[in-house]
């Protein structure tokens, strides 16, 4: 007895459309360019105030520079070099809480209106923690490790507070 012929192979389904980067990465809603261009023109005048405040912020970084190769460990900085830091790290965090309101006044995302505040809170508790360092009242490590915890219970609190407007699509 000959045995009957096997049925054909099922169809292959069709290949899934290939995905756009829209659908993996969401739309790009279009900002004005101004608060970023705004941002920026703080950045450059604070690196000018820095500079003015502290004109040999190259002669104290090469100095701590062949410290450091000198005696084989990381030596304190300079007090002129500190200070510098304490008055670019406040003026950054200002200048951020400025970008901040910016944005929130032309309607912008509250996503990046609420990194603005954080990242200026996070700026100004540094210069704050550089400027009790510069006066010897924390070390170096205490004063990088209080700046490593803070900035991470803010990315916490964002995450928390940003979850609420995130929706990720399931599957159909």
């Amino acid at each position: 007895m000959v045995a009957p012929p096997a049925p054909p192979p099922a169809p292959m389904p069709p290949p899934p459309p290939p995905w756009s980067q829209d659908e993996c990465f969401g739309t790009r809603e279009r900002e004005p360019s101004f608060p970023g261009a705004l941002s920026f023109a703080f950045f450059l005048i604070i690196v000018g105030v820095v500079f003015l405040a502290n004109p040999n912020i190259f002669t104290n970084f090469q100095a701590w520079g062949e410290n450091m190769v000198n005696v084989k460990y990381i030596p304190r900085p300079p007090e002129a070099l500190i200070w510098s830091g304490v008055l670019f790290f406040a003026a950054a965090g200002v200048s951020d809480f400025v970008t901040a309101a910016l944005r929130y006044s032309m309607k912008g995302r509250r996503r990046k209106v609420l990194g603005d505040v954080f990242t200026g809170i996070a700026l100004i508790v540094f210069a704050w923690l550089t400027s009790l360092y510069a006066n010897r009242a924390v070390s170096g490590p205490v004063t990088i490790a209080m700046e490593l915890m803070i900035v991470g219970i803010l990315i916490i609190v964002f995450f928390l507070l940003m979850a609420r407007s995130w929706s990720v699509p399931r599957p159909t």
